[in-house]
């Protein structure tokens, strides 16, 4: 049998095995508590920080505050993107909308020519 000091040695998780949420809290008031209260668009990006940490597990202040800003930049990235991307759908869905009444007015259009050319040929 081993001696007893081998035996009490905790055992390495398995590869690719989820680590235990780090007991290091970031401080309270932190960069991120304050933003997410402020605005939604941020929460979403606090659980992925969150979910990062459980996968890697950096859980110092300062890498909890560098992966923070990074998210939060990000999400006020896509924000505006989302904003532009929206402006520009409704601009081309009223793009959209005056070409298929134009294409309406030329097909009543074209039906009144017919009609007036089936006229002419009954007289």
């Amino acid at each position: 049998p081993a001696p007893p000091a081998e035996q009490e040695r905790p055992q390495a998780p398995p590869p690719g095995a989820k680590r235990p949420r780090p007991k290091e809290e970031p401080p309270p008031g932190g960069p991120c508590q304050d933003s997410v209260a402020q605005d939604p668009v941020a929460a979403p990006a606090q659980a992925v920080a969150e979910i990062m940490l459980l996968d890697e597990g950096p859980s110092s202040p300062a890498h909890l505050a560098v992966d923070c800003d990074f998210y939060q930049r990000k999400s006020e990235r896509l924000a505006a993107e989302n904003g532009d991307l929206r402006g520009r759908l409704l601009g081309l869905e009223q793009q959209l909308r005056s070409l298929e009444a134009t294409v309406e007015d030329q097909a009543r259009s074209i039906r009144h020519h017919e009609v007036d050319l089936l006229e002419l040929e009954r007289r």
